[in-house]
């Protein structure tokens, strides 16, 4: 699944689950979002620490968590925007989400095999 092919066929986002590695159980490494018109999984390449963005559950080794997804709290609404991170060494390590109507984004960055989470505001 490509940002743009997300973008474009999503719809308001419906639900939203956290999953942690066994090992890692109060650290954020996957997330199911669930649109109107498709599902995107957001997981770590756990061999390079990179973000990965599929269509399809891909939750081996995973368990679901009780963690705050802070993308939760646009249930209801529609994605606008949708930008993929690059580290200086080349590494897809980052995603950032904006949805229509709202002034802040989310941005998730690969950390020591954890996905950080941080509300992004406008100056």
């Amino acid at each position: 699944m490509t940002l743009s092919d997300l973008v474009e066929n999503s719809g308001k986002l419906i639900s939203v689950k956290g999953y942690c590695f066994v090992d890692l159980p109060y650290e954020l490494a996957a997330m199911d979002l669930k649109f109107e018109r498709c599902n995107c999984f957001i997981r770590i390449n756990e061999e390079t620490d990179e973000i990965n963005v599929c269509s399809h559950f891909e939750g081996e080794g995973l368990l679901e968590s009780n963690i705050n997804v802070l993308v939760s709290k646009y249930i209801g609404l529609e994605l606008l925007w949708a930008w993929g991170l690059v580290n200086n060494q080349g590494y897809s390590d980052g995603l950032r989400l904006q949805f229509k109507n709202i002034e802040t984004a989310i941005e998730f960055v690969v950390e020591a095999s954890s996905i950080k989470q941080f509300l992004i505001k406008r100056a």
